[in-house]
Order: C-alpha cells, then structure tokens, then sequence
C-alpha cells in the first residue's frame, strides 16, 4: 500500500490551503512511519555523510526537496519532523539561513503554509515547537525566565494546530543528566504543557526527553519548583484540570547511541524493554492510567549515521527489533 498517496487522498491534494485536522483518536488509527534523522540520500548534498535530518529540509532548494519527498515515498514514510527553526548542521556548510519560523506572527503563518503544502503532498507533519537550542540558555529552577519560549508557543502553535497531527515542546528539552544539563526545569516545561493543553486540547502531543529518560520530572533530589517532584510515575499520570487527562499522549523515547545502541550485545533493549512494560503495555508496574500513553521509538541512530559510523540499514534492522518487542510507531528507519 502506497501509505503516502493514500493520505493525499484523505487530506487533500494540488495546492488546496484547506486541509483536515487531525484528532487523537484519528492520528492513534494511522499507521504512521517516519526516519527524521537516519535517511542515507547521496548525491544531494545534504549534511555530513548524507544524512537527511527532516528539520533542515526547509533549508534546501525546491529541487532538493522534491527529490528527498520522492525518496521518502519510495521508503514508505509518510510523517515528516520540523521544528520552528534549526542550524544543526546547516552552517557548518555555509549555507544561508531560508527560513525562521520563531519571528512573530509572519513566521508562525510561514510555518502554516510550509505544513499546508506538506499535507498536499501526502505526509503528516510533526512539529517540535521550540526548535533545535532555542532557550538554552533560561534554565531556571524556580520555573521563570521562559517567557520567550511560552510566547512562541503561543504564536506558532494557534496557527498549526489545525495542519500537522502531533507536537511536542522540543528536542531533549527535559531529563538530561539532572537540573544542570536541562535547557529548562520542570517547572518551566510544566508551563508549557499546560499552555499547549489549552490552545490546542485534542491535538497530539508528545514528550521527547534525553537518551534513555522516559519523564519531564526531575531527577532525585528535586529541582525546585518540580511539581511532579521527582516522581518519574506522577509525570504520566497528573492531569490537566482544565480537561481531565493527561498532558502528554505518547513518550517520544529516544535511544542510547555507538555500540549500546548497534553493538552485538544489544545492550539498548533492557531499557526498551522496561520502557514497553511500564508505558506501552500498562501493567502493572506504572497506574492504569499510563495505559492511554503511546510508546513511539522515536530518535535513534542520526547521531551514528551522520557521523559516518552506521548504516541506514543498521538502523532499519534496530528499528524493526524495537517494534517488534513493542511501541505503536518507528520514527527511526
């Protein structure tokens, strides 16, 4: 089944500015596939070792892109990961800057068209709202001092709600080796989950935490402010009390990297293993509650692969053992 054209069909095609919103009851029955940082496409010209990391395809010509969307059909991936603005690896070849979706509301409607016309195109945009390193720099334990990032959430994300089928605040915004590593604290990403919440209660949202983390909740002992207070099981099951369930709908687990993630030993699995008996299955070591939480293999192997030290055929065959174990979606080859 060619899953691409079959979501043209359903969601509009041509040039049309009028596409369909996607639910979370809708979005949970499509069979979703993507590889945001581990296509291998040679001869284009993309990054180091010919990687493609979707958030850069905004960056390339028009030429670049059709042949990455082509290529993207032929793999049977149908979603596509972008963020607000992105540089990873983009000035390391010079290239100049095509887009910034961060500045004001000409930037939050210059995103609109971008996931429009990928919609007309058969994928289903992912968007991560912050960007790559946007805010990296207002860490504060006491939750202050994000008022830049609540800002474009709230410029960018009204007027996307309605064209891409799932978000997410950012990249690895939360659980990175303690308070001191996290581009915001927990009660800063706290706040923006409950901005999101209420801008946009029935879309899609995801959380994308560090390799290996699985909650936005600090670690032990607690930063200041955490109103989860450390506690990994409370981050999935306290709710929004302006609509009665939980703040993020699925866990975008992101794997460990080198020889624990491609070794022989396949070291990765144990945490992915925990991870499925704790979110994707429910049972019961986590509450009932985490049961309407997805598990999505969701970042593995760019870091690898762009590095020149794996294969997108690695990749895909990780990718594949990892579904099979368990999880709704690969994100990953």
């Amino acid at each position: 089944m060619n899953v691409p054209g079959l979501m043209a069909i359903l969601w509009g095609s041509g040039n049309s500015p009028f596409v369909k919103p996607i639910s979370k009851a809708m979005l949970r029955s499509l069979p979703l596939r993507g590889n945001f940082g581990g296509q291998v496409l040679p001869g284009l010209g993309l990054s180091t070792h010919d990687s493609l990391f979707d958030p850069m395809i905004p960056w390339y010509s028009v030429e670049q892109q059709q042949a990455i969307f082509a290529a993207k059909r032929r793999a049977g991936l149908n979603t596509i990961n972008l963020c607000s603005w992105s540089d990873y690896h983009g000035s390391e070849f010079g290239m100049p800057i095509s887009y910034d979706w961060t500045k004001g509301l000409e930037g939050a409607q210059l995103a609109r068209a971008y996931c429009i016309g990928l919609r007309n195109k058969g994928f289903l945009p992912a968007f991560w709202l912050l960007g790559d390193r946007f805010g990296m720099d207002l860490y504060d334990p006491n939750g202050g001092h994000c008022e830049d990032a609540l800002m474009l959430i709230g410029r960018i994300l009204p007027a996307i709600k309605d064209v891409v089928g799932m978000i997410s605040p950012g990249y690895e915004i939360r659980g990175c080796c303690g308070a001191a590593g996290a581009p915001y604290s927990a009660a800063q990403y706290f706040r923006m989950l409950l901005l999101m919440n209420e801008i946009a209660p029935d879309l899609y949202k995801v959380g994308h935490f560090a390799s290996e983390n699985s909650a936005g909740s600090s670690h032990s002992p607690d930063e200041a402010g955490d109103p989860w207070h450390s506690n990994e099981i409370g981050f999935w099951t306290v709710t929004d009390w302006l609509e009665q369930s939980t703040l993020l709908d699925g866990c975008f687990y992101q794997a460990p990297t080198g020889n624990k993630l491609f070794g022989p030993a396949g070291d990765w699995r144990d945490r992915w293993q925990e991870m499925i008996d704790r979110l994707g299955a429910g049972n019961h070591i986590w509450p009932p509650a985490c049961t309407n939480v997805d598990l999505l293999w969701g970042e593995a192997g760019w870091y690898d692969i762009t590095r020149g030290d794996n294969t997108e055929q690695q990749l895909q065959a990780v990718s594949a053992q990892a579904l099979a174990m368990g999880g709704k979606w690969s994100f990953s080859g």
